[in-house]
């Protein structure tokens, strides 16, 4: 068994320079920074933004992360120490994931119990970290983001394994370009050599990261809290070249007595498609210098196109928008004005559905909203009651049903209101029995169709309990009220449908012609109108497959998949689209972020549009690119939920 010294010895030479031992702590290799463009940068991590090396600096910065990444770095230390490190990320919307492991290993170490010429023998170290991150995002500014270590040391024969975590928040401040960080790192059991015990190198970590609007130009810092060893900061800036060169330099404390350049760090970057390669260089003074290399892979960044800063840039500024229709929507409810504020609401839902206080807002309006017309037709309903208006007050308390499923006093009413109609009887009435029972069981029947607007049923019950008894007063007069509150109906729909077909929206004034046609099949303007909108339908589905055509022409495929596929669903014989939508999908690419960004929001334009099938068609072919976009998935429900109120 080799002695305690020795092994002590070993650990303290698996982390030169300033980072030795913290104090006392085994597996002091989990504070090396990991990652060239970070280490250049002095190593300022607590702050940078979502990209897969944030696991090994802050794993709240992860839950930022778009898409697919994967990073891999190595370096070579003093005293032939040698650092690798691999992450595999995925951002899916609000959600992050990622597997990481770094390793630190040294060979060809001597053993020596007394100071002697000849080492006893030779042996070498190795540390191992693999570790699973989950990071998300909450609100519009803050993401969290843990990290769970396997730990494993051994030192020649002797081995020793523990568990850490890591757990760090990431906010994005009010203040453009300006992010904040911390994180508290390696927590948890201590690690044991032999007979002895070492608590692990806990710090906590905080820091601030700061883009200059419209330069190419970034800075941070840290200031890093070890439980075991005196606080140091961290330092650094970057300037950015033609996009794609990155000029680093920065200072980290902590070093010690370490004497000469110790601190100083410099490095650069480069960009190449779809792959970073970074380099950096890290003075530890006398004890010499360490040298770093990274690379990082992010798939579907093509032309040098940094897709992390595409997406942020466009989240930034959907947020930006969301706000301003949010803060529209306050001072509308201020000035007595539900219904615009509630669509105002609901814009800066579409632009950011994330934004909980917009989300509560709205639901507060809508509720408010409910409550008022439900009042309305409810007191509406009763004055018709009382004045004995049965058919009337009936369709009113199923009006204030529609809007609020649960109004025990609407319910209630409504069976008075039905029950009144069923006991009416006419002055000698005579028919008992059988025959009465079944009057009854129609004008019942009849009372709930007319509150759900089954107008034509509730006519039909109603004419069945005339046909059992012709003297019935109630079913007569029923049948003549239902009439006119039918015709009231249709006409309202209609005029639904000229205001839409006035503004273009011929899918929008199809379904309330639609509408009317279900309260009367027969009535004969609403079937000219039928005539008339669903040649304006097949005219607009035959201008989107002459759009999609286009566009397939131009090779612009992705934008040409949903328009051809929106002139289908508008007319499914529109031979033209078929077979463009055919040959556009067995030759478009792979959905680059670009393309999804642009449909996104060519989606959003549509939704302010009041063009809801055209926003589901792009959302759609969104979520078809990239499953796991929440936002177009909570957007697609949205836009459903309006086409579904322009159908009842």
């Amino acid at each position: 068994m080799r002695t305690l010294c020795s092994m002590l010895a070993a650990v303290l030479a698996l982390v030169p320079g300033g980072l030795a031992a913290d104090g006392g702590t085994g597996a002091a290799f989990l504070n090396l920074d990991a990652g060239a463009d970070v280490i250049a940068q002095g190593g300022a991590a607590a702050a940078r933004g979502g990209t897969a090396g944030a696991v090994f600096g802050n794993p709240g910065d992860l839950g930022w992360l778009w898409g697919t990444e994967l990073t891999f770095g190595h370096a070579e230390h003093v005293q032939s120490v040698r650092h690798e490190h691999l992450a595999v990320a995925r951002g899916f919307g609000r959600l992050a994931v990622a597997l990481s492991v770094r390793s630190l290993t040294l060979g060809g170490m001597e053993e020596r119990t007394v100071p002697s010429e000849t080492p006893l023998s030779l042996f070498d170290a190795t540390d191992l970290a693999p570790a699973v991150t989950v990071a998300r995002v909450f609100g519009r500014r803050y993401a969290v983001g843990t990290s769970v270590k396997l730990v494993h040391q051994r030192v020649g024969a002797d081995r020793a394994t523990s568990f850490a975590n890591d757990i760090g928040v990431s906010v994005v401040t009010g203040i453009a370009g300006l992010r904040a960080g911390a994180v508290l790192a390696n927590w948890g059991s201590g690690v044991t050599f032999t007979d002895r015990s070492y608590p692990l190198p806990t710090r906590l970590r905080a820091g601030l990261g700061y883009a200059l609007p419209g330069r190419p130009v970034t800075a941070a810092g840290d200031l890093v809290l070890p439980f075991h060893r005196p606080p140091f900061a961290c330092l650094g800036a970057e300037a950015v070249v033609r996009r794609r060169l990155g000029l680093r330099a920065g200072y980290r404390g902590g070093s010690g007595g370490a004497g000469g350049l110790a601190g100083l760090t410099a490095g650069l970057g480069v960009k190449v498609r779809e792959l970073d390669v970074d380099y950096a260089y890290a003075s530890h003074g006398v004890l010499g210098a360490a040298h770093h290399v990274s690379l990082s892979f992010v798939p579907g960044r093509a032309g040098g196109r940094d897709e992390r800063a595409i997406a942020a840039e466009l989240q930034r500024r959907a947020r930006i928008t969301a706000e301003t229709f949010y803060q529209r929507g306050l001072a509308q409810l201020q000035e007595d004005k539900p219904e615009e504020a509630l669509g105002n609401f609901d814009l800066a839902l579409v632009w950011d559905p994330g934004y909980h206080d917009a989300g509560r807002a709205s639901a507060e309006t809508r509720a408010k909203l409910d409550d008022r017309r439900a009042g309305q037709l409810l007191a509406e309903g009763l004055a018709h009651y009382r004045g004995g208006g049965l058919i009337d007050a009936i369709a009113e308390f199923g009006r204030v049903l529609e809007i609020k499923p649960g109004h025990q006093a609407a319910r209630d009413w409504l069976t008075t209101a039905s029950n009144a109609l069923v006991q009416a009887r006419a002055a000698g009435d005579t028919l008992r029995g059988i025959a009465a029972a079944q009057v009854d069981r129609h004008m019942q029947a009849g009372a709930a169709l007319l509150s759900a607007k089954d107008y034509g049923g509730a006519i039909r019950e109603w004419q069945q309990a005339l046909a059992l008894d012709p003297n019935h007063p109630a079913a007569a007069a029923a049948v003549a009220d239902a009439r006119a509150l039918q015709q009231q109906a249709v006409a309202e729909e209609l005029r639904q449908a000229d205001r839409f077909a006035a503004r273009g929206k011929w899918p929008s004034a199809l379904a309330r012609v639609d509408r009317a046609l279900s309260h009367d099949p027969e009535h004969g303007d609403a079937q000219a109108k039928k005539r008339e909108f669903d040649a304006a339908v097949r005219d607009l589905a035959a201008r989107h497959a002459k759009l999609g055509i286009d566009l397939f022409q131009q090779g612009r495929y992705e934008q040409a998949v949903v328009e051809l596929k929106l002139a289908l669903a508008l007319d499914p014989g529109n031979k033209p689209a078929a077979e463009h939508l055919a040959k556009a999908a067995s030759q478009r690419a792979i959905g680059r972020r670009d393309d999804l960004n642009d449909l996104y929001l060519k989606g959003i334009n549509a939704y302010t549009q009041e063009e809801y099938q055209q926003a589901i068609a792009y959302w759609q072919r969104v979520v078809e690119i990239d499953p796991g976009h929440t936002n177009a998935r909570r957007n697609i429900e949205r836009a459903r939920q309006k086409l579904k109120i322009i159908s009842q």
